[in-house]
């Protein structure tokens, strides 16, 4: 009867003391640090001509500044279908020549991302006349487009790697078609087949495993998102630690044929319900002020990344010239330099 009692003791004492001795194991790991000691992290930016001007703001003076207040090393630049080639088969590479050549004269290296599929919303930014034609059609299309800009740039000093598509595999958000993924690889196949520098293809930091872009790819590039907004939730912050991106990062290396990741898209601009240009300032530094963005720099330093690409300058400055707040933009000059 006795040594009944205490089994039962022990079972129930196990219930309790298993999930703390797991705790204590699994803990140390969740929240360690894992910031280089070397200071080999890079930080760079992504700039968007069109989030600029949909701010109101002139985008070569934003560029043109953002090069000469922060310096970087490393910058993404998209290259709009809709805007190089607005008439069919009609280019213009204007901007990008602009864009890049700039680039080379600050020393700055460019991940240059081109298909369909790009950063900011609508995500797809097919030209006008695109929409109707014949699948066949939009994939001749889209192959020519992206050959022709891959021959042009594929000896442009500032370029060092192509992103080809931007999050494909993130169904949920954007404006855009059932991802093809026989098109994608063919799309990949194309500029591995035009040019050998590396291809990026970009995953949501939290919303997927990477596994599928790390197939594809040579480097995966990942979101990092604290401060998100929905209709059913309101504003979302994530409770992921840094450990979540580096140990995934650790998976995709051993795992995947990709050789490593990196973030392609740090927040440090608000998340709001409205488009930001007609959003309350103090909405908007609900989502996001000065502390969430040093948080946020803080947090990824942390995650064991040798590069991080930030993600919105252009809110920095756009506060600058039309709200007189420099803030943002001086403590951006810090990360940098």
């Amino acid at each position: 009867m006795k040594r009944t009692t205490s089994i039962k003791y022990w079972k129930r004492a196990s219930l309790w003391f298993l999930p703390i001795i797991i705790l204590l194991v699994v803990l140390p790991f969740v929240f360690k640090d894992f910031e280089s000691e070397d200071g080999s992290l890079e930080f760079g930016y992504t700039f968007s001509t069109k989030y600029a001007e949909e701010l109101g703001l002139d985008w070569a003076a934003v560029y043109i500044a953002a090069l000469n207040d922060f310096s970087p090393k490393y910058i993404r630049i998209p290259a709009y279908w809709d805007r190089v080639e607005p008439i069919n088969n009609i280019y213009d590479w204007s901007e990008l020549d602009f864009m890049l050549d700039e680039a080379l004269n600050n020393d700055t290296k460019v991940l240059l991302a081109i298909g369909r599929r790009l950063p900011r919303w609508p995500e797809c930014h097919d030209p006008h006349w695109l929409p109707g034609v014949a699948d066949e059609v939009f994939e001749r299309e889209l192959f020519e487009y992206v050959e022709t800009a891959v021959l042009r740039y594929r000896d442009h000093p500032a370029v060092v790697a192509w992103q080809v598509e931007n999050e494909p595999f993130l169904a949920v958000f954007g404006e855009c078609p059932p991802l093809d993924q026989v098109l994608l690889q063919q799309e990949i196949a194309l500029v591995r087949d035009l040019d050998e520098r590396d291809i990026v293809v970009t995953e949501s930091g939290e919303l997927s495993s990477w596994f599928d872009g790390g197939a594809l790819a040579d480097v995966v590039g990942v979101s990092m998102y604290k401060v998100t907004w929905n209709a059913i939730l309101g504003y979302f912050y994530y409770p992921i630690p840094p450990a979540f991106y580096y140990y995934k990062t650790k998976a995709i290396e051993k795992y995947a044929p990709a050789r490593t990741v990196i973030s392609t898209e740090l927040q440090v601009e608000p998340w709001t319900p409205e488009p930001i240009a007609t959003t309350p300032l103090r909405e908007q530094f609900r989502s996001m002020d000065l502390d969430q963005v040093k948080s946020n720099i803080a947090f990824a330093r942390k995650t064991g990344f040798s590069q991080v690409l930030i993600w919105g300058i252009e809110w920095w400055y756009w506060l600058k010239v039309e709200h007189n707040n420099a803030t943002f933009w001086e403590y951006g000059k810090t990360i940098f330099n």
